[in-house]
């Protein structure tokens, strides 16, 4: 009653008028804290609200944006399918979660040549050598050296050239002053070696698509 009386005083009205004024704020509030959803560290594919098409006349790839449900505050999955050119059965070899249900952004997804293609997804990396009918996937958690502490494990760009060798660079730390190992590759990217002390050297490689491909 103490409580409520100076509540009262407070804001100069009547005692009951703040009694309902302070269930008002503290029942939703009980209810989000109780809720399931307010727990989930992850929630479930909602509606599709963007799709986005990309082929190199082999085979193509589409990414759909799914808005997050089932969760406070839910963001986004970018589900990525494969098919060959001319056929419509689909078939998911990826997916990766924003944090925010933000439009699609161009060229997640790259050619290098009429069977080759690669797309790096927060910290994995995924590339087909046949057209899109298998994927080789390498995850930074599972490959790198268990007592990394050289960087954030999230890949920040990969270049991959026409003969198959790339580099891999990764997030450094905010306000890091000391060079980030590099990861190189000589076959598109199934494997990946730490490379300590690396000169940067992006010649023949970009992390663009090295063959022009179809936007639908």
């Amino acid at each position: 009653m103490k409580v409520k009386n100076l509540l009262a005083d407070i804001f100069m009205i009547p005692a009951m008028p703040v009694v309902i004024i302070v269930a008002l704020i503290t029942l939703p509030v009980i209810w989000i804290w109780n809720s399931e959803s307010f727990w989930r560290p992850y929630g479930d594919r909602g509606k599709v609200y963007e799709t986005q098409e990309v082929s190199n006349g082999t085979f193509k790839v589409r990414i759909a944006a799914h808005y997050e449900t089932g969760v406070f505050l839910g963001g986004a999955y970018f589900v990525f399918y494969a098919a060959a050119e001319g056929s419509n059965d689909w078939r998911e070899f990826i997916w990766k979660r924003r944090d925010d249900p933000i439009p699609i952004p161009g060229s997640l997804f790259h050619f290098v040549n009429e069977y080759i293609g690669h797309v790096s997804t927060g910290a994995k990396y995924t590339v087909t050598m046949d057209g899109g009918r298998t994927w080789r996937y390498w995850e930074a958690e599972k490959e790198l050296p268990p007592d990394w502490q050289y960087s954030y494990k999230d890949i920040k760009a990969v270049r991959i050239g026409a003969d198959g060798t790339g580099v891999m660079y990764l997030h450094p730390f905010h306000d890091q002053e000391r060079k980030v190992p590099e990861l190189h590759t000589q076959d598109y990217g199934a494997h990946w070696q730490v490379v300590y002390g690396a000169a940067k050297s992006n010649k023949g490689m970009s992390p663009t698509t090295s063959q022009p491909a179809s936007h639908r």
